[in-house]
């Protein structure tokens, strides 16, 4: 029999009809129609009746944890099992929730991506999509549902990612009218803020960093706090160790699309977690603390860059600049079903080369962003961009962002300057030219999708 409702046998043709989709009100929310209620991750299973199968796909034994911010917007957690019997399909997607969870699971039906019970309420609510039911059981419980159409995704997800949240997307891997039985799935992406490479759900103009903060105690300078980040379209790490509110400086001026911080023991974020939503960064995720060790360290950064020692890179044993970019490793092997041999060996950032600017600071001198809006119109940024290539606009505010220290940098900068500015023939040819020249991107199968080589125009 096909994948049908828990209570019919329903079609899984994707195209819900208004006879299929029933819509909740919120009176009838309110009337006390009893729901499904969450339970923690990973603690629900079927009914003994329905023995829990792993689901065919290749996915990780180690699940990211959901964000770790009280304040900040959470994913909603995998759903219960009700107490009625689940077709095949449902069982699925309950499966794939509780190998995920603390992710928004899109579950490819036909032509729609549908989400049921938490996850429901949830786009319902970020999304404006309307809130209907999949099926009413003998007990008069109804199945929260909600739909996007799979060739609108993009647009959809964008607004997801946007709002702090991260996005399982589980496509069917055969054809509906083929299929015997149950419609085999694979979970084929997992889309965090901090972890964006396509295009269309990417600024040009701005970086999409993903980063990591630990802590250590080390020889030279005692406790220090670690800080590293990495642009995962075009494979840059660079990693830092300072004072804890130096960290925060850094944090206040990258404004990270998403955060990894230490569980402690007990399984509470680490206290940072709170001072970095004062920031108003959104999606901060808490990761286990075993992965900020120096003994988890040191075997994922060698291993990830072949080498013998850290010290090549300008890094100590013990510093926790290396801890955090451990840390972000284990998450990108863990959400990226690629290698990552496109990443850059890391590099060291020193906070004593830049200008140190507080974050209230900051935020009143509206450099790229407005305090009342958070948008760029009216910044500095804005007053002042007039690059003409997305890698020109990015390398222009990370210079407003940090400016430098460096009387030799800067009078190389001004020398340039002055030069193109006297140069007038070759300044306009440059301006012609620099809207082709793309940066060297990879696509999420790791693999050179524009080399440098290729990307610059040739010069007659």
């Amino acid at each position: 029999m096909g994948e049908g409702a828990p209570s019919e046998a329903m079609p899984e043709t994707g195209k819900s009809s208004k006879s299929q989709r029933k819509k909740i009100t919120p009176a009838a929310q309110e009337s006390g129609v009893a729901l499904p209620a969450p339970l923690a991750a990973g603690t629900s299973r079927p009914p003994a009746s329905e023995p829990f199968v792993a689901p065919a796909a290749s996915v990780s034994p180690h699940t990211p944890s959901a964000p770790a911010s009280s304040g900040s917007t959470s994913p909603a957690s995998p759903p219960t099992t009700p107490s009625l019997p689940l077709t095949p399909a449902m069982r699925q997607y309950v499966q794939f929730k509780q190998l995920h969870p603390g992710y928004v699971l899109f579950f490819r039906m036909g032509d729609f991506y549908e989400m049921f019970w938490e996850d429901a309420k949830t786009v319902n609510k970020v999304l404006g999509v309307t809130l209907t039911s999949r099926s009413k059981g003998p007990d008069g419980e109804a199945i929260p549902m909600a739909g996007v159409p799979f060739h609108a995704v993009e647009g959809y997800l964008r607004r997801m990612i946007s709002a702090g949240y991260k996005v399982a997307i589980c496509e069917q891997m055969e054809d509906p009218a083929a299929a015997k039985g149950v419609i085999r799935r694979e979970v084929t992406r997992l889309m965090t803020p901090g972890t964006l490479t396509d295009d269309p759900l990417l600024d040009g103009r701005t970086d999409n960093f993903l980063a990591a903060v630990a802590f250590n105690v080390t020889k030279a300078d005692g406790y220090r706090a670690g800080l590293a980040w990495v642009e995962l379209s075009t494979g840059a790490i660079v990693a830092t160790s300072a004072m804890q509110g130096q960290v925060l400086d850094e944090l206040a001026r990258l404004r990270p699309a998403e955060i990894l911080v230490p569980e402690h023991a007990t399984g509470q974020p680490h206290e940072i977690a709170k001072l970095i939503e004062q920031l108003g960064i959104k999606a901060i995720t808490a990761r286990p603390g075993w992965q900020f060790t120096a003994h988890h360290s040191a075997e994922t950064v060698k291993r990830q860059w072949q080498v013998n020692t850290v010290g090549g890179f300008g890094f100590a044993e013990d510093d926790p600049g290396v801890f955090a970019i451990a840390a972000l490793l284990s998450y990108l092997e863990e959400t990226q079903k690629s290698n990552l041999a496109h990443l850059r060996a890391p590099r060291r950032h020193s906070v004593d080369d830049h200008l140190a600017i507080d974050p209230a600071s900051w935020r009143s001198l509206e450099i790229d962003r407005t305090v009342r809006s958070g948008g760029s119109d009216g910044t500095l940024l804005s007053a002042i961009d007039r690059t003409r290539s997305s890698m020109g606009g990015r390398l222009l505010r990370q210079r407003l962002l940090r400016p430098s220290m460096d009387r030799a940098e800067i009078e190389q900068r001004l020398d340039a300057a002055g030069e193109l500015l006297q140069q007038t023939i070759l300044r306009a040819e440059l301006r012609k030219e620099l809207p082709a020249i793309q940066l060297a991107r990879y696509d999420t199968a790791g693999r050179d999708a524009c080399a440098p080589s290729r990307c610059a125009p040739s010069r007659a």
